[in-house]
């Protein structure tokens, strides 16, 4: 049926929704693209949307948090020497006054 066709050529709408907020989020927040100077990721995965966002908001600083430790290293990898991105291997969760740290040294 036609229905199927167009449904298959449809991204899922996680897709629509990181492409609106890489691309134009400066703009829900009253900012020209250049004025953004930060970005968090919580979850980091691999990092691929970082790649996307400093396209789109190259005077941005990436930090993305990741506490998986097999992500981490990936993401370390990927990003060395960019000082455009930190990777901080935390954990981030809605509780007051803990903080601790995943890395063992």
């Amino acid at each position: 049926s036609s229905q199927a066709k167009v449904t298959s050529k449809l991204r899922p709408p996680y897709d629509y929704v990181q492409i609106i907020t890489e691309q134009y989020i400066h703009k829900y927040i009253g900012l020209q693209a250049e004025e953004l100077k930060s970005w968090c990721i919580v979850g980091g995965f691999l990092g691929s949307e970082a790649k996307n966002i400093l396209h789109h908001y190259p005077k941005a600083k990436v930090t993305i948090f990741e506490c998986s430790q097999r992500y981490v290293e990936e993401l370390t990898n990927h990003y060395y020497g960019n000082q455009s991105v930190d990777i901080v291997h935390k954990a981030v969760y809605n509780t007051k006054w803990i903080s601790f740290s995943l890395i063992r040294h």
